[in-house]
């Protein structure tokens, strides 16, 4: 749901629809039955979950704010633990998003074992390393983290330039 200022600069989201627990449910369901069929064909597809918003920690606990409340640490293991997909790829820019991940901190008093471990398969960019907070210049018009990493993908970290952004040219460009 952009703000006043994001439609008048973007215009009209093609199918968009509210961030709602809902809609991110049905979105998800429908994701997860396209991997499965491109699966059966003997494809190898990717699956990508990104988000750019707001994020909190409650009791250890991250989440990324919806429309009508939380996307949290379970929510998204749920989704990983469910993908067929060959590989998955999880880009968060919230504050504190570190907590989306690793609930607990990642070590004591919180889920011991964390998404990085239990998904091999998943790739994980995150705007934080700890309960800090992302922040956005209003001279991009956007956050400073998914303006950096919009550029890495698109080539300025494509350090060989065999063509591709792995995952460690991207870290260390962001």
């Amino acid at each position: 749901e952009p703000d006043a200022e994001s439609a008048r600069r973007h215009g009209p989201l093609p199918e968009a629809r509210p961030p709602t627990r809902a809609n991110v449910r049905a979105a998800a369901e429908e994701l997860l039955g396209r991997i499965a069929a491109a699966r059966a064909r003997g494809e190898a597809p990717q699956l990508y979950f990104i988000y750019s918003g707001h994020g909190e920690v409650v009791r250890s606990q991250g989440h990324l704010a919806l429309a009508d409340g939380r996307f949290t640490a379970r929510d998204l293991g749920v989704l990983l633990g469910r993908s067929r997909a060959e590989g998955n790829h999880v880009i968060v820019d919230a504050c504190k998003s570190y907590f989306i991940v690793r609930p607990g901190g990642g070590g004591g008093g919180g889920d011991a074992t964390t998404l990085v471990e239990r998904f091999p398969n998943t790739g994980f960019i995150l705007s934080t390393s700890a309960a800090s907070s992302s922040h956005e210049w209003e001279v991009l018009h956007a956050g400073i983290f998914s303006h950096e990493v919009r550029s890495g993908l698109v080539g300025a970290a494509d350090l060989d330039g065999d063509g591709l952004v792995s995952y460690d040219e991207l870290r260390g460009f962001v």
